[in-house]
């Protein structure tokens, strides 16, 4: 049988085989996500511990010469945060799309039992780190090219350093959304 716009109608055990074949790409996608958010996280500390964890410019690692990865890391773009920040953003929209394209032929989330429960805040939770990956991203843009926006490290230290620091609570507060909406559905 056809729809009333003439495409073919599938078979709600159709729609059943293509959900958990794109459950299983969406969970190998979601913990993807999540390993890469994991070092992004990791070396976005590094990067704020590197500039911004002393009263002063001068007191931070990058400022006593001593910083994590070299002094190289204290200018220019942190590498190893972009490029984890990079992988993880393709990884985390993939898997964010993934979660609409999948079909429910059996309102599995409008149910009153734990696993509804469970996909229900999983949904929930997925516009929390969404928002969080977005503002992450303008952050991220504003705080590593900060000249270009008209801030200098060393007249606007200060300045930056609340801009990084609400980067990084954001940071870690999408992580932890992120973890928490995994784990609600690898029980």
């Amino acid at each position: 049988a056809d729809t009333e716009d003439g495409a073919p109608q599938s078979s709600m055990a159709e729609d059943i085989a293509h959900r958990r074949r794109m459950g299983r790409i969406h969970r190998a996608f979601g913990i993807g996500t999540w390993g890469g958010m994991t070092l992004a996280t990791v070396f976005g500390i590094i990067q704020y511990r590197n500039l911004y964890a002393g009263t002063t410019a001068g007191r931070t690692p990058c400022g006593r010469g001593d910083a994590t990865f070299g002094q190289d890391a204290c200018s220019g773009l942190p590498a190893p945060h972009l490029a984890t920040v990079i992988v993880t953003s393709a990884l985390y929209y993939t898997t964010f799309g993934l979660s609409y394209a999948m079909p429910d032929p059996l309102n599995v989330s409008e149910g009153d039992g734990d696993y509804a429960r469970r996909l229900r805040t999983h949904k929930r939770l997925r516009w929390v780190h969404f928002a969080g990956m977005a503002a992450q991203i303008i952050l991220g843009m504003v705080s590593s090219n900060s000249e270009a926006f008209g801030l200098n490290r060393s007249e606007d230290y200060r300045a930056l350093q609340v801009l990084s620091t609400i980067h990084l609570a954001i940071g870690l507060t999408t992580y932890g959304t992120l973890t928490y909406a995994g784990a609600l559905m690898i029980r």
